[in-house]
């Protein structure tokens, strides 16, 4: 029998890899983390009811319009950003 195992220095760059990622989440400020964490668990649930029942519920679809509304709000993502960069080329 195979076993498939990780080499120490693969186990290393692998904790060193999700150390980043959290020293990375960790820089930004509680609201950011509250905004994506609370969109991540939007969609998380989203994908889980559309594999489990092929449907969505009414508050499942609000809870997405939340959250992209907050990561638009907090960063300014979305159309008026893309057009603010079109207005700033054509003068």
């Amino acid at each position: 029998m195979a076993y498939n195992y990780l080499s120490k220095a693969s186990i290393n760059k692998r904790n060193k890899i999700i150390q980043d990622k959290w020293d990375n989440f960790g820089k930004l400020n509680p609201e950011e983390r509250e905004v994506i964490s609370e969109a991540y668990e939007a969609m998380r649930s989203c994908v889980s009811m559309l594999t489990d029942c092929q449907d969505l519920y009414i508050s499942d679809v609000r809870k997405l319009d939340m959250a992209t509304y907050h990561l638009k709000s907090l960063w300014a993502i979305g159309r008026e950003l893309e057009s603010l960069d079109d207005a700033e080329e054509k003068s």
